[in-house]
């Protein structure tokens, strides 16, 4: 069985490519292939999480409810087995072509020891493995990652925008050779951002699922402009939270913001990038087929000679108040979806559907936890909470019950 191994980069038409993988396992599996559920969904981004030392932890450790080495021991040794497990599987049912995706490998995975170690997990399992990793020009990856880093209320800084071939996140240089010592020079494959009308076509027909082409896709994240970004980080830099704890500014959906002015960097600014990153592009593209230098070059044209990166931290004397009107109407937000999270909770007990109250009722405890971070409504959560607490309880008697049933039924006669 042969693996396809899709690294990023990030904002190269990523959640587009997932999504397609996610959403058609019947087509997948009509065409002998398994995009895979141990690694994670959409995004395979337990992979980063796994080949991350825990000394060394991001954000996602704190989604997966990883705070120590010890949780990070017992998480990859679980990984470890259901990933085996899915991979055998697999291979008993035919499947032929395997399919792991997470832009999480290029931006996470900054060592060649973490590389490694993802490649020791990957390579006992498969007969082949084919790296592909999409590149597009570091200007350009540049004003995306602001756009991204915004949407999950990163503080952003003007100092984000000096970047050089000293950043991995950026040096395609040296994200290839990480890669290519991990999996052979030859298994892996480059493919350009730039000028690319489909590139999730062009990823498809590289893992030889050309046929689901033609199937429904979901949209690619959607851009903001300056001003949304410069609200965002208002935000951000009037309220820092730590990052294990649920920000409920993040409930904020700036895809239905309207978009005026794109962020634009000063034209000066961006040759000087694109002049820094000139010889490690040009190395980049000696090491790897399917890429020229000319396709990591960015248009200018979209700049200008102002540029607009200041207006990231103009707000920034607004921001208390942003914060406070967003947090609260957040918050807001995550208690109502608990009440609704407890009515779905009732009805599944009502409907006997027990094994998946107890995981909404959970759901409804976290809600009303990111609801608590307002101050305002301590009351209204804590009373929503004490009739999560009974209904836990009840569930735990009807479950018990149920138990000494089936124990009487089964056992045997005198």
């Amino acid at each position: 069985m042969d693996l396809f191994l899709h690294i990023g980069t990030e904002k190269t038409g990523t959640t587009s490519f997932q999504a397609m993988l996610k959403d058609h396992p019947d087509e997948l599996k009509a065409e002998g292939a398994l995009y895979s559920k141990a690694m994670g969904r959409p995004s395979s981004r337990k992979l980063s999480v796994y080949a991350r030392p825990a000394s060394e932890p991001d954000d996602s450790f704190y989604k997966l409810g990883l705070t120590s080495e010890d949780d990070h021991a017992e998480f990859c040794s679980k990984l470890e087995k259901a990933f085996a497990d899915e991979v055998d599987a697999a291979k008993q049912d035919g499947v032929k072509t395997f399919l792991l995706s997470s832009e999480h490998l290029q931006s996470r995975l900054c060592t060649q020891d973490m590389v490694d170690r993802a490649a020791a997990l990957l390579k006992p399992h498969f007969d082949s493995i084919t790296v592909l990793v999409v590149l597009r020009p570091q200007v350009d990856l540049l004003l995306s990652k602001i756009s991204t880093m915004a949407k999950s209320f990163e503080r952003i800084e003007l100092s984000d925008f000096a970047i050089s071939p000293d950043d991995d996140f950026y040096n395609y240089e040296t994200l290839i050779q990480r890669w290519q010592a991990a999996f052979g020079r030859e298994n892996v494959r480059a493919f350009p951002y730039k000028g690319t009308k489909d590139i999730v076509a062009e990823l498809l027909g590289a893992c030889g699922m050309g046929a689901l082409t033609g199937l429904p896709r979901e949209v690619e994240n959607t851009r903001m402009d300056v001003q949304s970004i410069a609200i965002a980080n208002a935000i951000t830099r009037a309220k820092s939270l730590p990052p294990h704890i649920v920000d409920q500014n993040r409930g904020v959906d700036f895809g239905t913001f309207p978009f005026h002015d794109p962020l634009r960097l000063p034209i000066d600014r961006a040759a000087r990038i694109e002049a820094r990153f000139a010889e490690s592009n040009m190395e980049a593209c000696q090491l790897v087929k399917g890429i020229t230098p000319d396709e990591l070059r960015s248009d200018l044209s979209n700049c200008d000679e102002e540029g607009n990166i200041e207006l990231v931290i103009a707000a920034d004397w607004l921001g208390a108040h942003l914060q406070q009107i967003t947090e609260l109407a957040s918050a807001q937000s995550w208690f109502f979806k608990a009440r609704a999270t407890v009515a779905d909770a009732r009805l599944q007990m009502r409907n006997d559907n027990l094994e998946k109250v107890g995981k909404t009722l959970e759901r409804a405890i976290n809600q009303l936890n990111a609801a608590r971070q307002v101050e305002d409504l301590h009351p209204q959560a804590d009373a929503l909470e004490e009739k999560v607490v009974v209904m836990q309880k009840r569930l735990a008697q009807r479950l018990e019950k149920e138990d000494s049933t089936v124990a009487k039924d089964e056992a045997p006669d005198d």
